[in-house]
Protein backbone atom coordinates (compact mmCIF):
# COMPACT_ATOMS: atom_id res chain seq x y z
CA UNK A 1 0.00 0.00 0.00
CA UNK A 2 1.31 3.47 -0.90
CA UNK A 3 1.09 6.12 1.83
CA UNK A 4 2.33 8.83 -0.55
CA UNK A 5 2.26 8.86 -4.32
CA UNK A 6 3.37 11.78 -6.48
CA UNK A 7 3.04 11.71 -10.26
CA UNK A 8 4.30 14.40 -12.64
CA UNK A 9 4.61 17.19 -10.07
CA UNK A 10 5.54 20.51 -11.70
CA UNK A 11 6.23 23.78 -9.92
CA UNK A 12 7.85 27.04 -11.00
CA UNK A 13 9.68 29.53 -8.77
CA UNK A 14 10.92 32.41 -10.91
CA UNK A 15 13.48 30.89 -13.27
CA UNK A 16 13.77 27.65 -11.23
CA UNK A 17 11.48 24.75 -12.08
CA UNK A 18 10.66 21.32 -10.67
CA UNK A 19 9.65 19.21 -13.67
CA UNK A 20 7.88 15.84 -13.82
CA UNK A 21 8.73 14.64 -10.29
CA UNK A 22 7.27 11.17 -9.65
CA UNK A 23 7.73 8.74 -6.76
CA UNK A 24 5.79 6.58 -4.34
CA UNK A 25 6.34 5.77 -0.69
CA UNK A 26 5.12 2.42 0.54
CA UNK A 27 3.94 1.69 4.07
CA UNK A 28 6.81 1.01 6.53
CA UNK A 29 9.50 2.32 4.16
CA UNK A 30 11.94 5.23 4.19
CA UNK A 31 12.32 7.83 1.44
CA UNK A 32 15.60 9.72 1.04
CA UNK A 33 15.90 12.74 -1.24
CA UNK A 34 19.47 13.35 -2.39
CA UNK A 35 20.91 16.00 -4.68
CA UNK A 36 23.37 18.84 -5.08
CA UNK A 37 22.91 22.30 -3.57
CA UNK A 38 20.18 24.12 -5.48
CA UNK A 39 18.68 20.95 -6.96
CA UNK A 40 15.23 21.62 -5.45
CA UNK A 41 15.08 19.23 -2.50
CA UNK A 42 13.72 21.84 -0.09
CA UNK A 43 11.31 23.28 -2.69
CA UNK A 44 9.95 19.77 -3.30
CA UNK A 45 9.31 19.27 0.42
CA UNK A 46 7.70 22.72 0.66
CA UNK A 47 5.35 21.79 -2.21
CA UNK A 48 4.41 18.50 -0.55
CA UNK A 49 3.67 20.31 2.74
CA UNK A 50 1.50 22.91 0.99
CA UNK A 51 3.86 25.82 1.66
CA UNK A 52 4.56 26.43 -2.06
CA UNK A 53 2.09 26.21 -4.95
CA UNK A 54 2.16 23.25 -7.35
CA UNK A 55 1.69 24.17 -11.01
CA UNK A 56 0.33 20.74 -11.96
CA UNK A 57 0.28 17.13 -10.77
CA UNK A 58 -1.68 14.02 -11.70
Amino acid sequence: MNVLEVENLNATFGSFRLKDISFSLKDNSILVILGKNGAGKTKLLECLCGLEPITSAF
